[in-house]
């Protein structure tokens, strides 16, 4: 149930943003930066989970992810305003690096800082296809883009951390101790 809502919310908003699409590599890329990889991730805190219980939600999770997606926008608008690269389009000094790049592999790493890489596979083929995207859209160029992804990827491994699911339980017959770990 819990992947089939994710589901549903990533797809609508995947598909009400790309029914304008002008130059659609480019426009496909903004859906996936800002609306697919974030609402994955978000997703990915719930799928995650222990619906048993209220307190069992990845409430850690959920606040790493807002201060991996903080400092990775701080860092990328700081170097963006203190380099002032001119973009490949002629349109503005802040190219380096990517913004759009980083977004997306902040979030895809996040996923497999917290959760392991098998959910991770996705998310990084599509924050790959954004940096493709920036690059063939002409608003990067590929050392903005990898730029773009070494900020998220690093923001995301130094301030997110491995998920540990130690879960103790007592009543007045038993106690239990339960352990699992994510690969």
């Amino acid at each position: 149930m819990k992947v089939l809502l994710s589901g549903i919310v990533g797809f609508s908003l995947f598909f009400s943003s790309v029914a304008y699409a002008g130059n659609f590599i480019e426009d496909l890329g903004d859906v996936i930066s800002f609306k697919v990889l974030p609402v994955y991730s978000f997703a990915a805190t719930v799928y995650n989970s222990d619906w048993n219980t209220w307190y069992d939600y990845d409430w850690n999770g959920l606040k790493q992810l807002i201060v991996v997606n903080l400092v990775k926008s701080t860092v990328t608008d700081t170097l963006k305003e203190n380099i002032s690269e001119q973009r490949p389009n002629k349109l503005g000094f802040d190219s380096f690096p990517s913004g759009h790049t980083a977004n997306a592999f902040a979030n895809a790493a996040f996923i497999h800082r917290r959760y392991g890489i098998r959910q991770a596979v996705v998310p990084y083929v599509l924050a790959s296809f954004v940096g493709y995207s920036r690059v063939q859209s002409r608003w990067h160029y590929t050392h903005d883009v990898l730029a773009g992804a070494a900020v998220g990827f690093l923001s995301a491994w130094i301030f997110a951390d491995k998920k540990q699911n130690v879960f103790i339980a007592a009543d007045t017959e038993s106690v239990a101790f339960r352990f699992s770990t994510v690969f």
